[in-house]
């Protein structure tokens, strides 16, 4: 059986015909020769078919431009290893789409809740700790939808911590409610080795929708953040963020509010 491959692939299948001989779809050489016989099909689900195909082909180019063929390469290796990856989390977190780089360390998963389109990039360190040398605990860690995270970030939870939906992280972020030792009203003794200090168990963070925390950003146990809140790179975040609010600095410290009424952002 000969086929003949069309000069314009694109007008082939925008013709949203089948040409189909003994129960196999094809092409034929000539239309009328044999018994074939001509299915019409459905527009919609070929123009779809062909979107969908012109859009990763185009995709697959404008890559190969830009990176060059060993990252275009060592991207199309890894795919299916990520694809199996993200499915088999996706099912444990309870989400329909999961999405996340290689090279992270997951702990916890039980303790933590996803919300849908949660994506990061690689060296995610993300953890619910249920146990730390003789203690035990029972996080709460919830992630809320559409949360984006880039590379080589740090959440760690022993007690709760809370990131609302559509917060964006840059990298190098650390955000923890706990720290090793107790600070304040008996304090764990300096001369005890850090790694050999109790954990704490009873504090929180809450980040709130809408949140930027700039690149290498340290969130501070017991930290609440308000809506739409700015965290400005490198800042070492103590104390609360009012909604609205762009904090820079270590201690982190207001510096700017944006004016709903003037729609702008307000020097404090």
């Amino acid at each position: 059986m000969h086929f003949l491959i069309p000069l314009d692939m694109a007008q082939v299948l925008s013709s949203h015909k089948t040409y189909v001989l003994n129960g196999q779809r094809g092409f034929p050489q000539h239309r009328h020769a044999g018994s074939w016989t001509i299915r019409q099909e459905s527009p919609i689900r070929d123009n779809l078919i062909l979107r969908d195909v012109t859009c990763m082909w185009g995709k697959f180019l404008l890559f190969y431009r830009e990176n060059g063929s060993y990252l275009l390469l060592s991207s199309i290796v890894r795919a299916p290893f990520r694809s199996i990856k993200n499915r088999m989390l996706s099912r444990k977190l309870g989400v329909k789409t999961i999405d996340i780089g290689p090279g992270s360390f997951l702990r916890g998963l039980s303790n933590i809740s996803m919300g849908e389109g949660f994506s990061c990039g690689e060296g995610l360190w993300l953890e619910a700790v249920t146990r730390y040398g003789t203690q035990q605990f029972n996080p709460k860690l919830r992630i809320g939808n559409h949360v984006r995270i880039s590379h080589w970030t740090h959440i760690a939870c022993t007690n709760s911590v809370t990131i609302g939906d559509h917060v964006l992280i840059g990298s190098k972020v650390i955000i923890t409610d706990h720290n090793h030792g107790y600070f304040g009203e008996s304090a764990t003794p300096p001369s005890v080795p850090p790694s050999q200090r109790p954990l704490e168990g009873d504090r929180f963070v809450i980040i709130g929708a809408n949140v930027w925390l700039g690149d290498g950003v340290v969130v501070c146990p017991g930290v609440t953040f308000g809506e739409g809140s700015v965290a400005g790179a490198n800042a070492v975040v103590t104390t609360d963020v009012e909604p609205y609010t762009l904090v820079a600095g270590v201690p982190a410290r207001p510096i700017r509010r944006y004016d709903v009424s003037q729609g702008n952002w307000i020097k404090i």
